[in-house]
């Protein structure tokens, strides 16, 4: 599609992180549209950051320091940018200034990550401010990018106009690394990539393999970290539990998975699943309300209700061939909605509707 009008897109991060919210702009960053110019900036610097060749990151560690909207407003000048694409909270604030009192005409996205679900701890006082927030800046928010259609609901009860909310499901990159799982009559090795943090759950997933001969990798890091570890030891399980940290090579991660889980008590639009589903690795998932409109029991996922049920589900999965090649033969199909391609169609869609 080629555009008529030249497009400058300046995508704002608070910062560059381990996250969800930092994958997904990483992908965006990937998208090549003529008459499209994508700039990013990402608030401040964070002890552990992704790889960020396109992401210019200012000089602070300051979770709240004014000084980056002198330098917004300089970028903002200089590449004529036309609309704004604001990333999670903090970045959403200096969005909202920008607009309000200098650059009224432009065009203010705010992509809601699943920030609207809350965090571990629901009454938080970001939480708190994040709902309030989303009251005050909403009349100056010329569109919302929901991750999900329960997200968008969320919005929507929050009283955002449901035709300023488009639906851009997350989605996986493939690498040149890129394996497509086969089916092996010997499996063991369960994994889980993600933040560790009391909201993942991934307690639940350390005690399933508990009297088992599973091997379980656990990719990411977080708060959680030191007391998984304790909980490993506890349980005596220091031979079939590896701690990976942060992995930027995933693929080299998937290609040791026989099985990926997803023990979440809260989720949006897990990039995981998708990932997972492409490479055809069968998927345990958390049987929560926010993946009812992905996951459907027994054909694309497995679902689980409780430490007890992951754990005969494993063993089912483990076990049994039929099911094990049901699942991947349809995670694949299913993972075609999901891919890059396919959302850059859809994001290009939400820059150029001069719509709500």
């Amino acid at each position: 599609m080629e555009l008529e009008k030249k497009i400058n897109i300046l995508h704002i991060i608070d910062s560059m992180g381990l996250g969800g919210a930092q994958r997904v702009l990483q992908g965006i960053m990937k998208i090549k549209q003529q008459n499209i110019k994508m700039i990013s900036v990402a608030l401040r610097k964070s002890k552990k950051m992704m790889n960020h060749k396109q992401i210019h990151i200012l000089n602070s560690h300051s979770k709240y320091s004014t000084h980056s909207l002198f330098v917004l407003k300089k970028i903002i000048k200089k590449n004529k940018i036309d609309i704004l694409h604001c990333h999670l909270f903090r970045s959403q604030i200096n969005g909202f200034i920008l607009k309000t009192f200098f650059y009224p005409k432009i065009q203010l996205i705010f992509h809601e990550h699943g920030q609207i679900n809350g965090s571990d701890k629901n009454n938080t006082i970001e939480n708190i401010l994040f709902k309030t927030f989303i009251s005050i800046s909403k009349n100056k928010v010329n569109k919302y990018v929901a991750v999900s259609n329960y997200i968008k609901n969320k919005l929507i009860k929050e009283n955002i106009q449901h035709n300023k909310i488009h639906t851009l499901d997350n989605f996986y990159i493939k690498s040149k690394n890129f394996k497509i799982n086969k089916l092996v009559h010997k499996r063991n090795t369960i994994g889980y990539i993600g933040r560790l943090s009391k909201i993942k759950r991934v307690e639940l997933l350390i005690k399933s393999i508990k009297n088992t001969e599973n091997k379980l990798l656990i990719a990411g890091e977080g708060p959680e970290t030191i007391n998984l570890k304790r909980l490993t030891k506890k349980l005596k399980l220091e031979n079939q539990v590896k701690f990976l940290g942060y992995t930027e090579n995933i693929d080299e991660f998937y290609n040791k998975c026989n099985i990926i889980v997803i023990p979440s008590k809260s989720e949006a639009s897990p990039i995981v699943l998708f990932e997972a589903w492409s490479r055809g690795i069968p998927v345990i998932v958390s049987n929560i309300k926010q993946l009812s409109e992905y996951c459907i029991d027994n054909k694309n996922v497995l679902l689980f209700n409780n430490s007890k049920d992951l754990c005969q589900k494993i063993t089912h999965l483990m076990t049994n061939n039929d099911i094990y090649l049901k699942l991947s033969t349809f995670g694949i199909k299913e993972s075609k909605k999901y891919d890059l391609k396919n959302y850059a169609k859809k994001l290009i869609e939400v820059y150029t509707n001069e719509k709500n």
